[in-house]
């Protein structure tokens, strides 16, 4: 699964081991396993691509495979009332 995000803030780090806080139209708990995790920057949107992962005790936890720095994408959030998008 590919989602495309923004990483607020570092929540836990211990050795290669990563939780972040991200924004990808709702929140997201982001888990990295790696030596270059990403880095949180209010401009730029990561295309992070991988699984999600449940547990009882952590809930939804998105564990991320591959992760892609690609720039500002406007994220839209969907009206229901009105079909057209609002920013």
């Amino acid at each position: 699964m590919i989602k495309i995000c923004k990483i607020l803030k570092q929540i836990y780090n211990v050795d290669d081991y990563y939780i972040f806080s991200g924004w990808c139209g709702d929140s997201l708990t982001i888990v990295y396993k790696g030596k270059e995790p990403p880095k949180p920057l209010k401009t730029v949107d990561y295309q992070i691509t991988g699984e999600y992962q449940y547990s009882k005790k952590y809930g939804k936890q998105f564990l991320v495979s591959d992760c892609k720095k690609i720039g500002k994408i406007k994220i839209h959030k969907f009206d229901r009332h009105n079909p057209i998008y609002l920013s």
